[in-house]
């Protein structure tokens, strides 16, 4: 914990560094080290509370404990649910148009929230991602839907009382890790914001196209920039021509140190269609409509009552939260039980099943499915 704070005190010393108007060299740079520093203290964190989670999970008092524990990503998510308690049914028009809440009241939660985890955004680890303060539709969606369904806090019994001791050796990494990633968001959000101010006195200057293309470019065409050397269109076009090559793989869930960076064989090859199994996070079973997303900016179909909706995601982190307060239920592809959006999913208790191979392929928005938190299992119902 005290070098997960260390690395939070880094951040803002890379930050400093820089300057108001640093150039994009600079800029690269400083993304570079936060990101390093980031996963460095990431590493010590996940080691502190591997241990104690582990043995909290095989003992089955992992649920009970997590449930009355509160991370800042929790927060972020009780948070919005309180601003949509406090809109107005005319707030709830705008929003479900689309337009941020008009009255009062409800204008001010909103801008409050903003303020608080604007700063958060969908695969907010690229920062070529816009955050939320860039591009609130994601939020004003979820605002315009009912909280989903919520399991009751399971109760403690006297095995949670003897296992105590572990929780309160994994609680503490384990908030850490969320704040940290937290504050290192903060770091990406002005990144992002140097990065785009400088791209625009690079297109005014005739090197860019716009300011945008920047994020198609690698580390050193951002210092060759700043070196005056412009950018054509024949690079652009090769650089956005790697990154969906390298965007459509499905890679293998372990890679050693030289191995070749290959596609995965599909998972959902052979796959039974009727029946997935993965990591069980909230005990209990949950039935409802199957909604596969491939990201929470996407919106839930007409017609699928939000509630009774399980949604069908490749991984789950910050960047869902408003989506996921709106659904019943997630199945998700890729994640372990220490991952951020498992963490998350434990404390409020949404019914949801982690780390199921193939749930994106085999699975069909419609299809009526129950997924059991106890064993693992998500069953295909009934397909449309």
């Amino acid at each position: 914990v005290r070098a997960a704070r260390a690395a939070e005190q880094e951040f803002d010393d890379i930050l400093r560094r820089l300057g108001p108007e640093p150039d994009l060299d600079a800029i690269g740079a400083g993304l570079s080290q936060v990101y390093v520093a980031l996963v460095h203290a990431m590493f010590g964190l996940t080691a502190a509370m591997s241990g104690p989670l582990s043995t909290l999970r095989k003992t089955g008092t992992l649920e009970p404990h997590a449930a009355g524990h509160r991370t800042v990503t929790t927060r972020m998510w009780e948070e919005l649910d309180a601003v949509r308690d406090a809109l107005a049914p005319d707030d709830r028009v705008s929003c479900a148009d689309g337009r941020r809440p008009t009255t009062a009241r409800g204008s001010q939660a909103f801008d409050a929230w903003m303020e608080r985890w604007g700063h958060r955004g969908i695969f907010e680890s690229d920062v070529a991602r816009p955050r939320f303060v860039e591009d609130p539709a994601p939020v004003i969606r979820a605002l315009a839907s009912p909280s989903g369904a919520r399991r009751a806090r399971p109760s403690r019994g006297w095995m949670a009382h003897c296992t105590a001791p572990l929780w309160w050796a994994a609680r503490g990494p384990l908030a850490a890790r969320e704040e940290l990633r937290d504050r290192a968001m903060r770091s990406f959000r002005r990144l992002r914001a140097l990065a785009l101010e400088r791209a625009a006195r690079l297109v005014v200057a005739g090197r860019l196209p716009d300011a945008d293309a920047i994020w198609h470019l690698t580390l050193a065409d951002w210092r060759a920039l700043e070196h005056g050397v412009g950018l054509d269109d024949a690079q652009l076009v090769a650089r956005r021509s790697e990154q969906q090559s390298l965007s459509a793989l499905r890679l293998h869930d372990v890679f050693r140190r030289r191995d070749p960076l290959g596609a995965a064989d599909s998972a959902a090859d052979g796959a039974d269609t009727r029946s997935l199994r993965g990591l069980g996070l909230t005990r209990g079973t949950f039935e409802g409509t199957a909604v596969v997303l491939a990201e929470p900016g996407e919106s839930l179909p007409a017609g699928v009552d939000p509630r009774s909706a399980i949604l069908i995601a490749p991984a789950i982190d910050a960047g869902w939260v408003p989506l996921l307060t709106t659904v019943g239920g997630v199945v998700v592809e890729i994640g372990g039980e220490l991952s951020h959006g498992s963490i998350l999913v434990r404390e409020v208790g949404l019914p949801a099943v982690t780390n199921v191979a193939g749930a994106g392929s085999v699975l069909r928005t419609g299809d009526r499915i129950r997924l059991d938190g106890s064993t693992g299992q998500v069953e295909r119902l009934v397909v449309p």
